[in-house]
């Protein structure tokens, strides 16, 4: 696919930021506005475990406060969802049926595979001072989904499943981790995720610490073998291969 993303009136210089892949219900995506009562037919089937609605891979792209939703087979934007704020990182889950987790300077919101707003809540004040650059969603089969969020520091959310605005949100101690701020953050287990800073050549794995003076733990360090820093991570499917993208452009 191919979109080339249109500038609206009075916002030219404003770029996209993040970019993230998701789900969602094809037939939710290029609803209308006035479709909301069939909507909400939809949502109630789903949940009643009788939904066999296909579904659509969908690139979502932030840029200022608007989340732009693009498939494949459309050179239109499919969805725009409006944001409080502008984005600043954001991250895609299958878990609760498809969630796609978003932050911007002072909340975190989450939105379902229908690409509606489900769950919002304010970020605690230590991690306002800096707008959050990473975020991953750990693994988890309990009632519980867990997010890491991360800025020059990282802190824990934990937030009670099935998801919803009446959900509780929990916010855990907030650690440094570095001496950059962090750059890229990837989950690797329910326990473990991976991090990259600004300005370095190392990807440190961490680890959550339960019942413990520190909320977090490095357990290893992986130097990047070029004269360059790290620009970005990626895990292969399986997570058994780390691919490092370095500022020169090698990999």
């Amino acid at each position: 696919g191919e979109w080339d993303i249109v500038s609206e009136a009075g916002k030219a210089s404003q770029k996209v930021k993040y970019l993230a892949w998701g789900s969602f219900y094809a037939e939710d995506l290029h609803a209308s506005a006035a479709d909301g009562e069939n909507r909400k037919k939809r949502r109630k089937r789903r949940s009643e475990g009788s939904s066999a609605a296909p579904r659509v891979d969908a690139v979502i792209l932030a840029r200022g406060n608007l989340l732009l939703l693009y498939t494949p087979n459309s050179n239109a934007v499919a969805k725009k969802v409006s944001m409080s704020s502008p984005v600043t990182a954001m991250a895609w889950t299958s878990q609760e049926d498809g969630l796609l987790v978003a932050a911007t300077a002072d909340e975190v919101v989450a939105l379902d595979a229908s690409a509606n707003i489900v769950f919002t809540t304010k970020l605690p004040s230590s991690m306002t001072s800096t707008p959050l650059s990473g975020i991953s969603v750990m693994p988890s089969s309990s009632s519980t989904i867990s997010i890491i969020l991360a800025s020059n520091a990282i802190t824990k959310l934990d937030i009670a499943t099935p998801i919803s605005e009446a959900s509780t949100a929990t916010f855990g101690p907030t650690q440094q981790v570095g001496v950059e701020p962090v750059r890229k953050l990837l989950a690797l287990d329910a326990h473990q995720f991976i991090i990259g800073e600004e300005q370095a050549r190392v990807a440190s794995i961490w680890r959550t610490m339960d019942n413990t003076a520190s909320s977090f733990e490095m357990v290893a360090s992986v130097p990047i073998p070029t004269l360059s820093n790290v620009h970005t991570l990626a895990l292969s499917p399986e997570n058994s291969e780390l691919f490092i993208l370095a500022e020169t452009g090698e990999i």
